[in-house]
């Protein structure tokens, strides 16, 4: 007993495409499984380059007309003074290597978002 490589799939289509499908065959000498098979291939590819060019054209729309910034920690919507300062002291101790001041550096960043509620970013 062999088994079958291929799966059986069945579908109906309009008689007047069964039979563009059936003459087709024909004239190119193949199945109507070959047919298929190249057609889904084709789909395929079509389906993956509109994808991405959906995705160029969603980038180059965020490259063209960038949101507004509104925070410049990446994972918090808005930041609140608390969180800032709490990041620059945490920050403090790993920074001494490079000279930066990050609780000073942080204030300014700090007061511009003090009254901006927090909100995590899904």
């Amino acid at each position: 007993m062999t088994t079958r490589i291929s799966r059986m799939v069945g579908f109906s289509v309009p008689p007047t495409m069964a039979e563009e499908l059936d003459r087709v065959a024909e004239e190119e000498h193949r199945t109507k499984s070959e047919l298929f098979r190249e057609m889904f291939r084709v789909y395929l590819t079509y389906r993956r380059l509109k994808r991405q060019q959906e995705d160029e054209e969603r980038l180059d729309r965020l490259i063209r007309h960038p949101p507004e910034a509104t925070s410049v920690f990446p994972m918090i919507e808005t930041g609140s003074e608390e969180v800032l300062l709490e990041s620059a002291r945490f920050a403090g101790p790993r920074t001494k290597i490079t000279g930066s001041q990050p609780a000073k550096d942080a204030a300014p960043l700090a007061a511009a978002h003090k009254d901006a509620p927090i909100k995590l970013m899904t």
